[in-house]
Parts: C-alpha cells; structure tokens; sequence
C-alpha cells in the first residue's frame, strides 16, 4: 500500500498530492519497476477518499510515463532511466493539465465512464470481426449501408423524422461533417450562430473562411426576426437542448425557423440533435427535421452523449438537394470510421443493446440530475438554475462581486474544471453577472453534494479575498 500524507484543507487538490506523492516515490526507488500500484479501488477505500481522485492521479502519472496501464490488470511502474527524467516533482503548468488531472470535473461534455456496456461492447466488437467479408470490401464514402440502415430507424423512433438512409453521412464527429457541408453550399453562403454557442462550430467556418454572423437568443432560442433581417442563408441552432445556455426550442418558434427557410430555394437549418436522448420533464418536442415538409433541414446527431464521446461516430441526414450535390462532388471523400467501428455499433443498435442502455443512462443521469439541482440550490441560494430539463450541463448564475473570468481562473487554479458564459458569446458581449458553465455528466453521484459544497466553500474564500 502508499502511504502519502494527504491534507484536505490543503490548497493543493487530492488528486495532486498523491500524483506528487507516487511520482517522488519513483524517483526515490521505492515503487520500482514493473511493481504493480493497489487497484483504484482498494486505494479509494485505504485512503478514504474518491475513485476519480485515484484516476486522477494514475492518469496524469501515465500520460507522462511514470506508470503503464494494462487492461483488467492494473497499473504498473514503467522501466525508467531516471537520470534523463527531470528531477522534482513539479506541479500542472497550463489548463490543459489541468482539464486531464481535475479535482472535480465539471466538463459538460463527459459522461459516466461506469455506465458504459464493457461486456457487451466487446462481444459486439468479436461480433463484428468474425468472419465478416463485409470488413474487407470497398468502403461506401457515406459509411455502412447496415448501420445508416439502424441510425434511419433510430431517428424515426426516437425524433420521428422518417428518412432514407441513402441521405445519411457517418463520420468520425462532427468536424469532419461541417467541412462537407462547407463543400456543399455556395461560397457567399453566410452561416447564423446562436449567440452564445457551440464556439467550435464559428471556429470551422472561421478556418474555412467562411462568413458567419452571431445571433442573440431569447428564452425561446435564436430570434427569428434577427435572423429576417440578416443576410445569413443557412441557420445553425440546437433547438432541443441550446448549448450552453440549456433552452427547449417551442413549438411556435420552430414553426417560424421553418418558414424563414422556406422563403428562398439557398436556405437551410442546421439542427444539431446533440443530447435530445436526455430529457428529464415533459413530452419530447419532435424534432425540427420530423417537421421538416420542405426539405429544408441538414440533420445532425451524435454518439458521443449517448455512448462515449472517445467512439467518435457521428452522422448527418442531408436534403435531397445536398444529397445530389455531395454525390456528384464529395464521394472522393472517404468515410473516416473503421469498418469494425460501425459494423460493432449496428450490432449494438440492432439486438437491442443500445436502447437498454439509453434507459439505463436515461434515470441514472435523471438521479443525477435532481441531487446536482438540489445541492445547487441548498448551497446557492441567491444564485439562479437555467437549462436543468434536459442534457447533462446547466448554468449558474451567480450573484457575485467577482467578474466571470477571474472567478473562473481562480476555480480552475483551486482544481476545478469548468467554464464561464462568457467563452461562448460573441466577442465584446459579456453576462450581467458571471455564470458557470457546469457538467454533471461524468460526477459520481455520492459526490455531488461534496463537490458543490467545495464550490461554494471556495468562492466564498475568493470573494472574501476581493
């Protein structure tokens, strides 16, 4: 067993500590090589403190090849000439560190690693490569035709939009989709944005070069009368779960995207279906594309939330118009999943596997989702909830001397990751007041209610210190 001598009070997170711990260990001699490390388990118990903690610490340790992990095995201490490895024990230099060695993880776009279907995916994953000459032919550029052929039947029943599966593209996620669709439309095209977004998404067009224009929101999602009144031709919103600021498109204003994009032959919406899998009050609003009778809607979706966003397979539904137009330009292009990959998820989808577990994830993040409410509210009593009926993020807003950026430096410091309003507005447009971005996808849920009293322990200490 370790033996380190962790402080909770200390300003130092856990998971830090112990990274420090191990990694002086090493150096001194006394973990040597090929030793094996207790099990996250055994160690989380030992020591009293949280699995993700120990994972924390293991990672970070791996990733600079202090340790080696081997699968239903262990962790085990790496063959190390340590007169070339930087002696000291260091600390995390930059945010990116920080993200993979968080003490408490607030990333909106994680998900609860125990809840994956190791078991199953590996049988399907057997499944897949077993004889199967459909592994060795010449792929189609739009992916399987089995699994378009599942993913046709999953958005009709779960988002009623019944489409072929000849419109639909699979790709490794949804970067590599909007650069086809870059390719598909005319180059004066202007995208709209939500206002605040998704700011990969202005990213793209900004590498691409293409011209893009913010809209601003209202609490029923982009204003249409701002986008009438702009010269944008193609609509890009999340209409069942704004991100980030978590607001449920109606009816009334779906009705009124639709017509705007009926009003000239060079307009589309862009939806993206992102996490319309969870939603946790209330009847599902059907999908923009179920409504679509004009063929006006490029329809994208997704696996990362559903599943594990490391699958990395995302697909999207084009108009018939598109269709041709990418059949005649863009088949050059080849779809960039493996064929394992997709044959393994249309075993997945097909024997049922994947709606028992989108049940299973569906109450356990509904459980989540309720404790993370509650202790929001019991430990932020002046502050304010929005978002919290669907999806696995939600904001803060916070009623706080203290502006945005610097609260969310010093968090990030103190070991948390998460992110403020403001990195996804427009530039020069900021929050009133400052407002987290905060994840709860990936949290364990007997951690919840610790994790949002360290919080609030926290910003109370730096407002104290303002």
């Amino acid at each position: 067993m370790l033996f380190p001598n962790l402080n909770p009070n200390s300003k130092t997170p856990l998971y830090e500590q112990l990274y420090l711990h191990i990694k002086e260990e090493i150096h001194k001699g006394n973990l040597k090589k090929d030793q094996q490390l207790p099990s996250k388990r055994a160690l989380a118990g030992f020591l009293n403190i949280s699995i993700n903690t120990i994972t924390d610490a293991y990672e970070q340790l791996v990733d600079e090849g202090y340790l080696r992990s081997l699968e239903r095995r262990g962790y085990f201490v790496e063959d190390l000439n340590l007169q070339y490895v930087e002696q000291g024990v260091g600390k995390f230099d930059n945010l990116a560190e920080a993200k993979e060695a968080h003490r408490v993880n607030f990333s909106f776009n994680t998900v609860d690693e125990d809840l994956f279907p190791y078991t199953i995916w590996r049988k399907c994953y057997r499944d897949a490569v077993a004889k199967d000459s459909q592994l060795l032919n010449d792929p189609n550029p739009r992916g399987s035709l089995g699994l378009r052929v599942e993913i046709a039947k999953y958005i009709y029943s779960s988002r009623g939009a019944d489409v072929s599966p000849q419109q639909i593209i699979i790709s490794a996620g949804t970067e590599f989709l909007l650069f086809l669709i870059n390719q598909l439309v005319p180059r004066d095209t202007v995208f709209a944005v939500e206002d605040p977004g998704y700011e990969r998404l202005s990213h793209i067009f900004e590498v691409g070069g293409r011209e893009f224009l913010p809209i601003s929101l209202d609490e029923a999602g982009m204003k249409t009368r701002d986008l009438e009144r702009s010269p944008a031709t193609i609509a890009c919103v999340t209409p069942s779960h704004q991100f980030p600021t978590g607001c449920i498109m109606p009816l009334a204003r779906r009705m009124d995207l639709l017509d705007w994009a009926q009003k000239r032959e060079d307009q589309y919406i862009l939806e993206d279906d992102y996490d319309s899998e969870f939603r946790y009050s209330g009847r599902p609003i059907p999908s923009l594309k179920s409504m679509d009778r004009g063929d006006r809607v490029i329809y994208m979706g997704s696996f990362s939330k559903c599943i594990s966003p490391s699958l990395r397979i995302s697909y999207m539904v084009l108009p018939k118009k598109l269709l041709e137009i990418y059949q005649n330009k863009l088949t050059v292009f080849q779809c960039p999943v493996s064929a394992s990959s997709q044959r393994a998820l249309e075993i997945f989808i097909k024997t049922g596997s994947f709606e028992k577990h989108l049940n299973r994830m569906r109450n356990h993040y509904r459980k989540k989702r309720e404790v993370f409410v509650k202790s929001l509210e019991k430990y932020f009593p002046q502050g304010q909830v929005q978002g919290e009926e669907a999806g696995l993020h939600l904001l803060l807003h916070l009623a706080s001397p203290l502006d945005e950026e610097s609260l969310v430096q010093g968090l990030l410091e103190k070991g948390y990751f998460l992110r403020g309003l403001n990195e996804f507005r427009a530039k020069g447009s900021k929050s009133a007041s400052p407002t987290l971005v905060l994840g709860f996808g990936s949290l364990d849920l007997d951690e919840i209610d610790g994790s949002i009293r360290d919080l609030k322990e926290d910003i109370a200490r730096m407002e104290a210190e303002y």
